[in-house]
């Protein structure tokens, strides 16, 4: 599983090359992409985001958050 940074995955979503975009979509492929919860909250924060950007960012797979996770997090 890969959790994607939220710069990288802004550039991929609007289409930019480099390696990190080029590293999000090899993750697609591969089914290992996933998005953090503070990744899906800081895309969405977006007041600009179009209807159907919206739709695919929720459609993406999401870290799924466990108990402790929050705690776990702040630890680091």
């Amino acid at each position: 599983m890969l959790c994607h940074d939220t710069s990288s995955l802004i550039a991929y979503l609007q289409g930019h090359d480099g390696a990190d975009v080029d590293f999000v979509d090899q993750a697609f492929i591969d089914q290992v992409g996933v998005l953090s919860p503070v990744t899906v909250a800081e895309l969405l924060s977006d007041p600009n985001l179009s209807p159907t950007l919206r739709r695919t960012i929720l459609e993406l797979p999401t870290f799924p958050i466990t108990e402790g996770f929050w705690e776990r997090t702040g630890l680091l």
